[in-house]
């Protein structure tokens, strides 16, 4: 039987949630089609110990698949992504190459798999009396539109209009960056940190939710990785080259469902009531 370990290896390529999120599918992929029961994870020594423990904990621990953080790992296990890729100058951890094309190798769709008592105690603590959207609204240095950052007057308007337009609709706000709203303001409106949600359990519960709206970030990769209707917005500007490699002209990467998109748009008010507007509609045809 096969022994895989993952290869966590930041020396020349950074590693970030988005990156380890795509790492953990592929090995969940390999280790369900090799039918491998334990898959070890081996974290380059340049990682520090916080940084890794986050990663651990919020990725890894709380998977079906078995994953073991392991130092020290024998001769004759197969590492993925494997050291040729790794060497490749235009290799990146959050790359859905690796995904897509193991999708296409196996015949199966990406989906994370999380413990189920695990997903269970995080499910009750989110409000489930309405249809309930997850957002995730990107806010990190330096703070660019052009990096896929929330404009926070447009996302104060929209969700103003969403009060009256989308009553039905529970908005839940995921992630820990600094948000730029007066949540008060918005009954319809909360965040998970304060419903006690750790990373984990935000990551966990996202493909479970009537739907998922983000600016493009490592935590969209939850989404990515689930049946969950979304759409990620993306400044076209953020990332061109690679996001024109993976998804040519159109808005779906090869493993998506019809009711899986991200737009390579400028954030409006108007552009975020057509995707709540897409993703009910995708939503209500799911039901």
């Amino acid at each position: 039987m096969m022994k895989l370990c993952l290869n966590l290896d930041a020396t020349t390529h950074p590693l970030t949630l988005g990156g380890a999120l795509t790492v953990r599918q592929e090995g969940e992929i390999l280790a369900r089609e090799q039918q491998v029961k334990e898959v070890c994870v081996r974290f380059s020594d340049n990682i520090e110990k916080g940084y890794r423990d986050i990663i651990w904990a919020s990725v890894f621990r709380n998977a079906v698949t078995e994953f073991v953080d392991a130092d020290n790992i024998e001769s004759d296990v197969i590492y993925w992504p494997t050291p040729e890729q790794l060497e490749d100058v235009e290799f990146s951890f959050h790359s859905f190459s690796r995904v897509s094309y193991l999708c296409e190798m196996y015949n199966v769709l990406p989906r994370l798999q999380w413990n189920k008592k695990f997903l269970r105690t995080a499910l009750r603590k989110i409000p489930r009396t309405k249809k309930v959207i997850g957002l995730h609204l990107k806010n990190v240095h330096p703070y660019c539109p052009e990096d896929s950052n929330a404009v926070w007057d447009v996302w104060r308007s929209f969700l103003k209009k969403a009060l009256v337009s989308y009553s039905n609709i529970q908005f839940v706000i995921f992630g820990d960056d600094e948000i730029e709203l007066d949540l008060d303001a918005f009954h319809n409106v909360a965040a998970a940190k304060d419903m006690s949600l750790t990373l984990s359990e935000q990551l966990a519960i996202i493909g479970e939710l009537s739907g998922f709206l983000g600016l493009a970030s490592g935590i969209c990769t939850a989404a990515n990785f689930s049946q969950v209707p979304h759409v990620i917005i993306k400044h076209p500007n953020h990332h061109s080259k690679e996001i024109a490699q993976e998804l040519g002209t159109g808005e779906m990467f090869p493993f998506s469902m019809k009711s899986q998109v991200l737009w390579r748009k400028v954030q409006t008010t108007d552009l975020l009531e057509e995707a709540v507007k897409f993703i009910m509609r995708s939503y209500e045809i799911k039901e």
